[in-house]
């Protein structure tokens, strides 16, 4: 039987307290010392890529195929960013004053709040510039993914970034929220969903913060009569669906020009995506894994019952080689007339795609 222990909140204090200490010692390197430690990053990252890979794929569900071109990104992040991101930052004369020059400082300490779909390459797009520009991070993963997290961190420790420059703090809600409200914090950086992103924003009212908050959306793509239409067969399809549809970035709607037009890319969409493989994230030749929490799954199932939309494609919960989990198959809607509806608005975060009908591309 597992047992369960809470994490502590107290680990927020501890963890911000030793990133000011460490920050002022490392703010003071010089800025080709720092890119030289991204570069290290970089190369430690690079090596531990399969072990990143079945991390991220064990923790959150992600086919490992996908789980791989995550962590493949997270090296190629260092080199940009230490290649070119670097130049953003370097100091310049200000136009037309001779004797005066713009130099940039690090900021202090920031929080990084890491969310469950790409529980490392997101945050690492904080992180690695957040170094190379001589701040300390205390770095918030995601409570589903603490594994892949952990991993990072010790591939962080490996390329010798200086103690207490980068902080690892695993937990939930409350630790999460402890941290990006911390007086202690110079900025949060923060990818996840729109609620959680707005309780930030109010719990920071009345502090000098910088907040980057990156939000989810509900995304349309739009299919013009004069496109190819096998092409955006395929592009829409890959898009609503890959990740089981937990991106920010996922086709959550196709707009569709020609009343007929839609009708007809909804049920050839409606039919392939029947066809895609669901499986255990380590197994080949799949498509798509499971959702990533049984929270997931419940607000997922939730959003599809909710829509008023005729059903094309239902989705269902699936058991592929027998096993338990949070597997669902896609589901695709026709929605002839737009209702405002919950379900037309909301980001459902899985595998669902709404096809609408359009009279012109006005």
């Amino acid at each position: 039987m597992l047992s369960r222990h809470e994490w502590a909140a107290a680990q927020v204090d501890v963890a911000v307290q030793v990133a000011r200490e460490a920050q002022r010692f490392y703010g003071q390197k010089s800025a080709a010392e720092r890119a030289q430690l991204v570069r290290d990053i970089g190369a430690v990252l690079k090596k531990h890529e399969e072990e990143l890979a079945r991390a991220i794929a064990l923790d959150v569900g992600m086919p490992l195929w996908e789980a791989r071109t995550e962590a493949q990104a997270c090296s190629a992040k260092a080199t940009i960013t230490a290649d070119e991101g670097m130049k953003l930052v370097a100091n310049y004369a200000a136009s037309g004053q001779a004797d005066a020059e713009c130099r940039f400082r690090p900021l202090g300490v920031l929080a990084v709040l890491g969310p469950f779909n790409f529980p490392v390459h997101l945050p690492n797009g904080h992180i690695l510039p957040a170094l190379a520009c001589g701040n300390a991070v205390v770095f918030k993963a995601s409570e589903i993914a603490p594994r892949a997290a952990e991993v990072y961190a010790r591939c962080l420790e490996a390329a010798g970034v200086p103690k207490g420059v980068f902080n690892l703090v695993q937990g939930g809600a409350t630790v999460g929220a402890a941290l990006s409200a911390h007086t202690g914090v110079d900025g949060v950086l923060f990818t996840g969903s729109w609620g959680v992103g707005q309780a930030i924003a109010r719990a920071n009212l009345g502090q000098t913060k910088l907040l980057a908050l990156e939000m989810g959306g509900k995304n349309a793509a739009i299919v013009l009569p004069d496109g190819d239409p096998d092409k955006a067969l395929y592009d829409v399809l890959f898009s609503a669906f890959v990740s089981a549809g937990q991106r920010c970035t996922a086709a959550s709607r196709a707009i569709v020009v020609g009343r007929g037009n839609a009708r007809r890319f909804a049920e050839r969409i409606a039919a392939q995506a029947g066809k895609l493989v669901i499986g255990h994230p380590l197994d080949s030749g799949i498509f798509m894994g499971p959702l990533a929490s049984p929270a997931a799954l419940a607000k997922f199932e939730q959003g599809v019952q909710s829509s008023p939309a005729e059903v094309l494609l239902a989705s269902r919960r699936v058991q592929p080689r027998g096993l338990d989990g949070c597997y669902v198959t896609p589901s695709v809607h026709f929605v002839p007339n737009r209702q405002g509806s919950a379900y037309e608005r909301e980001e459902l975060f899985g595998p669902d795609l709404a096809v609408y009908p359009a009279e012109s591309e006005e």
